[in-house]
């Protein structure tokens, strides 16, 4: 019996200081309000970062939502999220997988490493061939790879939509681990594309693309023979399988290291450290997600080029003219590329921004705080999930009236990038101690891949049986990474003389 009252005295104790607590904290960041079970999910045809970024204009820049059991606070500015992930970035530098993710073994690696330690030493990796400076000596990689697109392209033109991916996926390898792809059955290439779609399916933010498991994390912990919990199945499946994919890439570069043929690579040179800098698990796991983490999103940036240059013709005219005026005086017989020409194509840089602001890959990530903190006077929690809504910024009508209409005019003067903080080039790249490691190589193969098919080709509407334009439809998939639904479009040399230029290319590096 004594027992029993001090047991109960205890628990009505311990209540009244979470009481007594809760009433002297900071009040937490309000979340909307919701009658739906599902919470706030967005109709049907509209997705969430859109759905955020017009709630934000009602309820500010910073407000919580709720998506079946889990609670999140959306960011949706450009001055919020620097604020939050610049200013405070060793508070919001978190990030923490989604389910599924964490489930098939994704969250090993750089992307989602919540040590500090590893997730310095990961990026320290990243950053040795991925930096500016350390760019450079790939350069070769990097054109040698899109002539080889270039041509593939000039063989089979009715394919550039499935040919795109093979070119950052190829030189996402070469970099990573110095293998150089044979064609698009290369079992190499073939299973890094099974690795990039399983990752983004497993971080989709979408209950119809995506894993339910993701908005109710309890469900991973009830038995596998229960209805409905075949995601468990295929999260083991996927995690063994992940596994085996990053060994065989890791494990066939150390070998050659040891042998001595090893080709120039990020592995390569960090298995070459006699200082013993890196944990090796750390470098199998992170390597993979050079591609699996970059790969995809610059090829939905050139899937995006394509249907852009289909539904406005006019801007590649003013692309293939100053082009053509500049290689004509600077650079007649080659190809151009970013290192060497991009100073002066104001127009072609102008358009590769507006490809990233129009239909960026990525429009939305996530970060967790790793404490407490107090924000506007609102409490944040550790371990709050924080959703980053870039697409917000970069569609912000008090910025770009005309958000919806690709246009690359809107950046030539300057205003646009003196007066907002809305540089789709610094934007869809994300924002502190997060921001993409790789983002100088994708700018990079960016502009290199859209001024040199600008070069070759003329891409156009598909005619109907009647002779009429199709006109594509502006639809993309709707999970962590967009892209274009496969839509018809015509692509055809411009000259002979551009044939040859290819032609003359491919002799060149064979």
């Amino acid at each position: 019996m004594d027992l029993f009252i001090g047991v109960a005295v205890f628990a009505v104790v311990l209540w009244y200081a979470f009481l007594y607590t809760r009433r002297h904290e900071a009040p937490r960041i309000p979340v909307l309000p919701s009658k739906s079970i599902l919470g706030h999910m967005p109709a049907p045809g509209v997705t969430i970062y859109e759905w955020l970024a017009k709630a934000s204009k009602q309820y500010g820049p910073v407000f919580g939502i709720r998506i079946l059991f889990v609670n999140m606070v959306t960011v949706n500015t450009a001055e919020a999220m620097r604020e939050f992930f610049e200013a405070r970035s060793s508070i919001y530098s978190g990030r923490r997988a989604p389910k599924m993710a964490e489930l098939a073994g994704m969250s090993e690696g750089v992307l989602f490493q919540q040590d500090p330690h590893q997730l310095r030493q990961g990026r320290k990796f990243l950053a040795s061939g991925l930096q500016p400076s350390a760019l450079k000596a790939y350069q070769h990689v990097l054109h040698v790879h899109v002539v080889h697109f270039l041509d593939r392209v000039l063989r089979a033109p009715t394919k550039i939509l499935t040919l795109v991916p093979m070119l950052p996926t190829g030189i996402a390898l070469e970099i990573a681990y110095g293998y150089r792809l044979k064609d698009e059955k290369d079992p190499f290439v073939q299973r890094a594309r099974k690795s990039v779609n399983r990752f983004i399916q497993a971080t989709a933010m979408s209950l119809e693309d995506g894993f339910i498991v993701n908005w109710m994390p309890l469900l991973s912990y009830l038995p596998s023979f229960l209805p409905g919990m075949s995601f468990k199945t295929t999260a083991a499946e996927w995690d063994v399988w992940s596994k085996a994919n990053a060994a065989e890439g890791f494990n066939t570069v150390k070998q050659d290291v040891a042998n001595g043929t090893a080709r120039p690579s990020l592995l390569q040179r960090a298995l070459e450290d006699q200082k013993g800098t890196y944990d090796e698990y750390l470098l199998m796991r992170t390597a993979t997600q050079v591609y699996s983490g970059g790969s995809d999103t610059t090829t939905s940036a050139l899937k995006t080029f394509v249907l852009a240059m289909t539904l406005y013709p006019e801007a590649q005219a003013k692309a293939q003219a100053e082009i053509d005026h500049h290689m004509a005086n600077k650079g007649a017989g080659r190809l151009p590329n970013y290192a060497s020409d991009r100073d002066d194509l104001p127009y072609v840089h102008a358009l590769v921004r507006e490809v990233m602001r129009w239909h960026m890959p990525a429009p939305m990530t996530t970060r967790t705080a790793t404490e407490d903190n107090v924000y506007k006077g609102y409490l944040v929690k550790k371990g709050t999930t924080l959703v980053v809504n870039m697409w917000s910024i970069l569609h912000d009508e008090d910025v770009f009236p005309d958000h919806e209409v690709f246009r690359p005019e809107r950046w030539l003067d300057g205003t646009l990038l003196a007066k907002f903080d809305a540089d789709p080039l610094d934007v869809a790249f994300g924002f502190g101690r997060r921001v993409c490691p790789g983002k100088y190589l994708a700018i990079d193969m960016l502009f290199t891949a859209i001024v040199s098919t600008l070069t070759v080709f003329d891409i156009r509407k598909a005619k109907d049986t009647a002779g009429n334009d199709i006109v594509p439809k502006e639809e993309y998939t709707n999970r962590a990474i967009v892209a274009p639904l496969p839509f018809p479009c015509v692509v055809t040399a411009r000259s002979d003389a551009a044939k040859q230029l290819v032609d003359n290319a491919m002799s060149a590096i064979a």
